[in-house]
């Protein structure tokens, strides 16, 4: 696909916020901005015994001008909010840090299901979700 006079690959997407602002003063409903999302990296599928820890990877170029967050099957995943201080971090079961989804301990009746990464840019409000990623719980760990 050709965008801008640069070949973009649909397997390597990127994020870009682009100001558009270097139009004549003829056409002042022109300065707008543009959301191109294109991420960098997508969460892949994992199985995983249950109780071991997981990280699903999101990431996006610009990643500091986008709000990610996360589904599972379709719901908002419940994560603490990282301003929050009541709560350690090492104590969260489920915690986001920057773009990326962490769980502590998998939990086969909670956490199996696809996991959607949906990125949002501050400037514009536009959203755009990653491929999904399937989360299986092979069975118990074993401990001895």
């Amino acid at each position: 696909m050709l965008v801008g006079g640069r070949l973009l690959n649909h397997a390597n997407f990127a994020a870009r916020l682009i100001k558009l602002s270097a139009f004549p003063p003829a056409f002042p409903h022109l300065d707008t901005v543009r959301c191109e999302f294109q991420f960098t990296v997508t969460p892949q599928s994992r199985q995983v015994f249950e109780g071991e820890p997981v990280t699903f990877e999101c990431r996006a170029l610009f990643d500091d001008e986008i709000d990610f967050s996360w589904t599972l099957n379709g719901n908002p995943v419940p994560v603490y909010d990282r301003q929050e201080e009541t709560t350690e971090p090492q104590q969260r079961r489920i915690y986001q840090s920057g773009s990326n989804l962490h769980i502590r301990a998998v939990n086969g009746t909670l956490d199996r299901g696809s996991y959607v990464c949906l990125a949002r840019a501050k400037a514009s409000g536009a959203r755009v979700a990653s491929p999904a990623a399937r989360l299986d719980i092979i069975g118990e760990l074993c401990t001895e």
